[in-house]
Parts: C-alpha cells; structure tokens; sequence
C-alpha cells in the first residue's frame, strides 16, 4: 500500500499531525472528536432506490428521499420519469447504479407487479435491499422468491405516528451507515 509512508498503518505521530491524536502528558495518545467524526458517515457515500406503491407510500417515500438527501446520502424516487416502453429500463438503470434499494411495504404494496420487478432487480444485482414495513403490513403475503423482506431484516413501523416514522428513517439512515444524533 502506497497510501501512507511506512508502507502499512499511519503512525500515532502522523495520526497527531493530522489532528486526529493528541499526545498527553504522561506519553500516551489521546483520540480527538476529529477521528471520532470519522465514525460519523461511511466513506464511500451510498446511493439509494427507493421502491414503493404510489397508493399507499408515496407522503413516505418522499419523506425518505428528503431526509436522505438532507444526511448527504443521493436518494432516488420515480417521481419524475415519464411511463412507457422505457420507463421499465430506466428503473432498472437506476437500480443497477444503487447501492441500495429501500423497499417502502404496506399492506397492498407487493400486489403491484412493478414493486416486485423492482425488488427482484436488486435481487438480481446483490444490492442491499432494507425493507421498512408500515401501514400496518405483517409480512404475511410475502412471497418465498422474496423472502429477504422479512421479519429479521425489516424495519417496522409500529404505529402510525410522527415519532413511530421518525424513529424508522433514523434506523434506515444507521443502517446506511451514519451516525444520527
């Protein structure tokens, strides 16, 4: 590795000289806040899909897609693309390019074939896939090819709530990565 000079690690004097450590006086180092805001975001900054139902998750995903943006994270919502023949392939594109694909999954939702192709896309992909269950959805309709959008996996929304959709886009933003305050 030719990143730092000794060919490994960065020594505890360069980590000083960056700001990162301080020397004390008995001749240890201390960690600054400065290598603690490392901490704070991933280093390579994640793209985001957001997949949902028009009908029953669209205040929801745009919240998302908001609050995202707002944490520096690129998020995407099919707000803007016209349908048609290439509308399918523009979202695959979309998703191709995605780090992750957030799954917005309400009762109805996984009756709309488009929301399946969507999930099964990032499937396809190995791309990380987070579903967050709301509107009182329980996971009884999914099916065995998506078996992913499970329990285990999902983040839940408990109740329809401020607080409840709050607590569910600070999960998702710590999954991605950040640190929430």
């Amino acid at each position: 590795d030719t990143k730092w000079p000794s060919g490994g690690s960065p020594t505890c004097e360069m980590m000083q000289t960056f700001g990162y450590f301080l020397h004390d006086t008995d001749g240890s180092y201390l960690i600054t806040q400065k290598a603690f805001a490392l901490l704070e975001r991933p280093v390579t900054l994640p793209t985001v899909f957001i997949s949902y139902s028009r009908k029953t998750s669209s205040a929801f995903g745009l919240l998302i897609e908001c609050r995202l943006q707002i944490a520096g994270i690129k998020a995407f919502i099919d707000r803007s693309i016209d349908p048609g023949d290439a509308w399918h392939a523009q979202l695959e594109d979309k998703i191709r390019h995605s780090t992750c694909v957030v799954s917005l999954l309400a009762p109805e939702t996984l009756n709309s074939n488009y929301v399946q192709k969507e999930i099964q896309w990032a499937l396809d992909q190995n791309i990380m896939l987070i579903p967050i269950w709301h509107g009182t959805f329980d996971g009884s309709n999914i099916p065995a090819a998506l078996e992913l959008l499970g329990s285990k996996n999902a983040i839940r929304v408990k109740e329809e709530s401020a607080e409840a959709y709050h607590e569910a886009v600070e999960k998702l933003i710590n999954r991605l990565g950040f640190v929430t305050p």
